[in-house]
């Protein structure tokens, strides 16, 4: 979330609160612990979904931790038990969300300077430790052993104390204090703090804190490494782009072959994508700065997977009204040191955009009052700015204003699939616990030789791409190519289910049998509205086949899906040699060959 950075002090809950347009807080949230919902006709409950599930949420007055803010996970490595890390303006919360039908609630880690409200805090994971930082003012970088948690049981919640709290920064400065933001590269064990009090460019603003490292190997003995500073600009009505809001640092595997290997850094700098080289964290560089035409404040973003496309948002680009809709940009950043400007794409929704993470195929953004928005990346362009929304969850209700209401972050990088969401006030509940539904759910062609008369099957396989715990459902349609309804095969539809734990269903269609040589002709089998899952390869390709043809057109080989009527018997041998053909391949085989199961 945004603030204007000369603003340093603690906020009193109403000052906060006085952000806030009232007329949108819409009703209070239950004051209590509620169960989930599953998502039907576009509701879990009172909540607009498509094809999300509210597993269960835990309300701010619950957790009792003020007004929330960002959060992240952790995965116990030895017990496998997943805990969400809720941050708030008074501490941050454990919450174990292993059984995300009902959380516990295990402890807190109280800010580092205790009696003072202040909205913003940010988390992050490495390594089994938290690191947590918060815009108080002395507040510094806090290191938590997340190991600790596997003793607590949360009857009562646990009052928890940092194992470390990092204080450092370069000679000359005061120490690491207030900090809007942190990134840790478990790779090279290097976090980075940003947005803070420290890391100055000698520019004319004194709260320009740009990129600060700490080496975190050792996690209880955290040390100053160095910073990463844009020169301050010559002209005094140039933006500075010093300040980094927050970052992303990668060991490099991307396509530019000039910087494999290296520790390269994507910063949403204010005005600017700013990119650098922290390799040598004493002698960083930069690599370029990346502004574009609409900045109004370069918030958060996060590379694709293969590190050739950086995703963003601005946070007041709604706001300020330099665009309309909520807007995404993407950069091509194929070549570090020279990117391509930022393209937009623009959202059906008003409400301001904030955090965003791409993980195992999909983009899953918390855009404020439009709640947790999810994007599939097999299906969108990232490079043209072209993106597919395939679910989401509204946190908010109420509608999409534009204000700072409703989502300020989520964690979708959880083995078993569940995403948490936090929220900012506690009128808008607090942690949500969502279930989205996004295996995919395809099927393959099929092929079958008519007989002369009667009926013969065509059996389609209905694929899913991992198995569920859920039913999946997905209603099916028959169409006309070549084929003809009620003259080549039987028209069909309805409805197949995937049972919980499979993974194949099978759709018939019966083909009508004649003497007349048409050659081979085709229909479609369509699959629309899933329950539970997405749609993956939506439509297939019924191949029917004269009984005089020897194969089916393209579109039905093997591996396609296609069922194909068995081979007929082969001719008893002795022990001499049978010579056959399969698949245009000649063979030989002795005594009695058996035919190739399929």
């Amino acid at each position: 979330m945004h603030q204007t950075r000369s603003v340093r002090a603690g906020l009193t809950a109403a000052a906060v609160a006085a952000v806030i347009a009232a007329p949108s807080l819409g009703a209070p949230a239950l004051a209590q612990a509620g169960p989930g919902a599953d998502c039907v006709d576009g509701r879990a409950g009172i909540y607009p979904c498509d094809h999300v599930d509210m597993d269960s949420f835990l309300p701010l007055p619950v957790l009792g931790l003020g007004n929330g803010n960002d959060i992240w996970g952790w995965t116990d490595p030895e017990t496998g038990k997943e805990y969400a890390l809720m941050g708030s303006s008074l501490a941050t919360g454990f919450v174990d969300v292993t059984d995300p039908a009902d959380p516990v609630l295990i402890g807190y880690l109280p800010s580092e300077v205790p009696g003072v409200f202040l909205l913003w805090r940010d988390i992050k994971v490495a390594d089994d430790f938290a690191y947590i930082v918060s815009e108080i003012d002395g507040h510094g970088m806090q290191v938590f052993d997340l190991t600790k948690l596997r003793d607590a049981t949360g009857s009562p919640p646990t009052i928890f104390s940092a194992d470390a709290v990092y204080t450092g920064g370069p000679e000359g400065e005061e120490g690491l204090g207030h900090v809007h933001n942190v990134f840790v590269n478990e790779e090279t064990d290097i976090a980075y703090p940003v947005g803070s009090n420290t890391c100055i460019n000698g520019g004319d603003d004194p709260e320009n804190g740009g990129l600060h490292m700490v080496d975190v190997s050792d996690p209880r003995n955290p040390t100053f490494l160095g910073c990463a500073l844009v020169p301050a600009p010559t002209d005094p009505e140039a933006p500075n782009n010093n300040y980094s809001h927050d970052v992303q640092c990668v060991v490099y595997r991307g396509p530019d072959p000039d910087h494999q290997g290296s520790e390269i850094c994507f910063g949403s700098n204010e005005d600017a994508v700013v990119i650098y080289d922290v390799t040598v964290p004493t002698a960083p560089e930069i690599l370029s700065v990346t502004g574009y035409d609409t900045a109004a404040y370069t918030h958060q973003g996060w590379l694709n997977a293969d590190q050739s496309v950086f995703v963003f948002g601005d946070e007041l680009d709604e706001l300020d009204g330099t665009v309309g809709n909520t807007t995404t940009y993407t950069m091509d950043v194929s070549d570090l040191d020279a990117p391509s400007a930022p393209k937009a794409f623009t959202h059906d929704s008003t409400a301001i955009d904030h955090n965003l993470y791409l993980t195992d195929g999909f983009m899953y953004q918390s855009n404020y009052a439009a709640g947790l928005r999810i994007f599939d990346l097999a299906t969108s362009s990232l490079v043209d700015a072209e993106l597919t929304e395939v679910a989401f969850f509204d946190v908010f209700p109420a509608g999409d204003p534009t204000e700072f209401v409703g989502t300020w972050s989520n964690y979708a990088f959880f083995d078993s699939d569940t995403v948490v969401v936090s929220t900012i006030l506690s009128q808008e509940s607090g942690l949500f616990v969502l279930d989205p539904n996004l295996t995919k759910v395809s099927i393959g062609d099929a092929a079958a030789t008519e007989g002369d008369g009667g009926t013969t099957p065509m059996t389609f396989e209905v694929v899913l791409e991992e198995a569920t715990d859920d039913p999946v459902t997905v209603a099916f349609q028959t169409a006309d190519g070549t084929a003809v309804a009620g003259e080549d095969y039987e028209e069909a539809s309805g409805t197949v289910t995937i049972g919980p734990g499979e993974t194949v269903a099978e759709i018939t269609v019966q083909v009508l049998g004649d003497t007349v040589e048409e050659g081979a002709e085709t229909f479609t089998v369509t699959l629309s509205d899933p329950q539970k899952g997405l749609l993956g390869d939506a439509e297939a390709t019924g191949t029917i086949r004269d009984a005089q043809s020897d194969a089916a057109p393209g579109g039905a080989g093997d591996g396609d899906g296609a069922v194909r009527e068995p081979a007929p018997p082969l001719p008893a041998t002795g022990g001499g040699l049978l010579w056959v053909t399969l698949g245009g391949v000649l063979l030989a085989a002795t005594g009695g060959l058996r035919r190739r199961r399929r």
